[in-house]
């Protein structure tokens, strides 16, 4: 059992550690990339601070092991988030949340240690309950923002992410209620053994083979989104031209609650094919993005009417589809780097008569 585990355990944090240099090699560049090197980092010190005791790591080590695993779950949270919401970014809910469930775990860590009195049952409840929840709403993130997801080999990760994360939710919650007490080093066996499971498809994922370095030559490649420069595929023109004249002369848009699905039917298209136009050939990545970039310039437009000069605000955002002025305050600010207020303000002085 020594054996094993300490084969298990150390392949899975070699792997770790490896994917933490790979991630924090490109951090600047990528957020998911920051919190992917966090995660594995705290991965990496869960299992180092949990191995048989035979294998345990001297008392200062070990100390500082059990310290850098406290975030986990919540950078796994994190993680999840931002690799699968464009713009994701840490607020006030979200660190809450850290605290929320970084302060119990702490207070375990002492009292594992020695340095506290024992802990009340209820703060256990906490931090499970904490994490389940946070899990739970990862899976829903990850599900929910699919059918809006215009790259296709994102949304097919979303499944692949969802189950893995699903099967070793479970597993985990499980063997720990159910076995810990007649079987702790089983457990954290099994334990590292998702963890390797786990780490070793994220380095085969973010590891590729460049046949051109054997070679010594250039790679050349040619990354549409990233230079921003979008041509449509011969094949797509009709489609294209059909879906221009639906947004630019039959303000499809302004429907509310309008979704690919109902978009590629009123084109007769396959939803698929639509997809890969909107992403590769104009350069959107979810389908909200697309159709709201339609509706703000709309609103623009009537934000520099003087026939519109005392139209509410939230009766503009209404008539070009939005459902509420929360999303619509959001995504006005992505795209025009102003709020609504701020952009009719600024323009009022100078309206537009159509």
């Amino acid at each position: 059992m020594l054996l094993l585990d300490a084969i298990i355990r150390f392949s899975a944090v070699s792997l770790l550690i490896l994917l933490t240099a790979l991630a924090f090699r490109d951090a600047r560049q990528s957020k998911p990339a920051l919190f992917a090197g966090l995660l594995s980092l705290s991965a990496a010190a869960l299992l180092l601070g949990t191995p048989h005791p035979e294998l345990q790591l001297p008392i200062i080590a070990h100390t500082v092991v059990r310290f850098l695993d406290i975030p986990s779950v919540v950078l796994a949270w994190w993680f999840g988030r931002s690799l699968f919401e464009d713009d994701f970014q840490l607020g006030r809910f979200e660190w809450a949340v850290m605290i929320v469930l970084v302060i119990p775990i702490t207070l375990f860590r002492l009292d594992e240690l020695g340095f506290i009195a024992k802990l009340p049952p209820w703060l256990i409840f906490l931090s499970s309950g904490t994490s389940i929840v946070l899990m739970a709403h990862l899976i829903f993130v990850t599900l929910n923002g699919r059918h809006d997801d215009m790259i296709e080999s994102r949304r097919t990760v979303r499944i692949y992410f969802l189950l893995a994360l699903a099967l070793a939710t479970i597993l985990i919650l499980i063997s720990e209620r159910l076995f810990w007490q007649q079987f702790p080093i089983e457990v954290n066996i099994l334990r590292a053994a998702i963890t390797l499971a786990l780490a070793f498809w994220g380095t085969y994922w973010m590891l590729g083979f460049q046949v051109e370095k054997l070679s010594f030559e250039s790679a050349v490649t040619e990354n549409i989104l990233a230079t921003e420069t979008h041509t449509i595929d011969p094949r797509d023109a009709r489609l294209h031209s059909d879906l221009i004249e639906q947004m630019e002369v039959h303000h499809i848009y302004t429907e509310p609650g309008l979704s690919i699905t109902a978009l590629a039917a009123k084109l007769n298209a396959p939803e698929h094919h639509l997809r890969a136009l909107i992403n590769k050939g104009l350069g959107y990545r979810n389908f909200s993005g697309f159709i709201n970039h339609y509706r703000i310039e709309s609103i623009k437009s009537a934000m520099q009417d003087i026939n519109h000069a005392r139209t509410p605000i939230l009766t503009l955002a209404m008539s070009v589809g939005f459902n509420s002025l929360a999303p619509f305050n959001r995504a006005f600010l992505k795209q025009v780097k102003q709020t609504p207020t701020e952009f009719r303000r600024q323009h009022q002085n100078t309206p537009k008569k159509t």
